[in-house]
């Protein structure tokens, strides 16, 4: 062959034949690549066709398939790889879909829960719920509410009972903090000397009606707490006078004593 012929050094043609057989080996291992890469999706199409999902067992599937020409053009082997494959990824979509779909439901429960929270705040600055008040005779107010209704069908998290009565308890520690500051109120004035045992109500009230502790207190809890601290103001002034009173008839008595006992027996 002229071609042979026109490359004359031996070492030259032996390095061009191995650059061919070379480039010609990696051209085919390409070409059996893509061939087996469509070979492999094709197989793929027929299992999704034939209805495989992540649980179908492969002898149930392969029986569907394997007379299908898609099934016959891939080798033995890449069929079960390709159904390996397929499963898996299947199971890690059920993994990521179920997961998504939780955190929707969350969501969606969150959503719930703040209308109900946001319903009860509606209600307790109308007045409708009252410190103490038991859930029975307050639930019957919000049964058809469509808020109530939604934070009903929650599956996790706070039922409605749970956040009205969280609701309470946050009232009661307001009224708690409120009382306390009209109790500290009520000691500063006693120590100003502007409270005693027989101040009343009306009394006080002019003294202290410009101040933050006896406008936020609750007026009922309140009277009792100013009751009962007048009252023990009132005992604690008694027993002073009372002490003050044995003093006072003790020193009279010494001194009486002390002037029989100057008085001569034959006087």
């Amino acid at each position: 062959d002229a071609r042979w012929r026109a490359v004359t050094d031996r070492r030259e043609r032996c390095d061009l034949f191995d650059d061919f057989t070379r480039s010609l080996r990696v051209r085919e291992q390409r070409e059996r690549e893509e061939r087996k890469s469509v070979t492999q999706e094709a197989f793929k199409e027929c299992l999704l066709d034939a209805g495989a999902d992540a649980v179908t067992p492969w002898r149930k599937i392969y029986e569907r398939v394997k007379d299908d020409p898609r099934t016959m053009d891939c080798e033995p082997l890449d069929r079960l790889e390709v159904f390996e494959g397929l499963v898996r990824e299947m199971r890690e979509k059920d993994i990521v879909d179920h997961d998504e779909s939780l955190k929707a439901d969350a969501r969606e429960e969150r959503r719930r829960r703040q209308a109900f929270v946001e319903l009860l705040e509606e209600l307790r600055r109308d007045g409708a719920i009252q410190p103490r008040a038991r859930w029975k005779s307050f639930v019957g107010r919000i049964e058809n509410d469509v808020r109530y209704i939604n934070a009903c069908n929650n599956v996790n998290g706070s039922r409605p009972r749970e956040l009205y009565e969280d609701m309470l308890n946050e009232m009661e520690d307001e009224i708690d903090a409120k009382l306390d500051d009209f109790e500290d109120l009520l000691h500063e004035g006693y120590k100003a000397r502007e409270l005693f045992g027989d101040t009343t109500w009306d009394k006080a009230e002019k003294l202290y009606r410009l101040d933050k502790a006896w406008k936020e207190a609750p007026k009922v809890e309140a009277k009792k707490l100013f009751d009962n601290f007048i009252a023990k103001v009132a005992k604690r002034e008694r027993e002073k006078a009372r002490k003050r009173r044995d003093e006072d008839g003790a020193g009279s008595a010494g001194k009486k004593a002390k002037r029989d006992d100057s008085i001569p027996y034959d006087y």
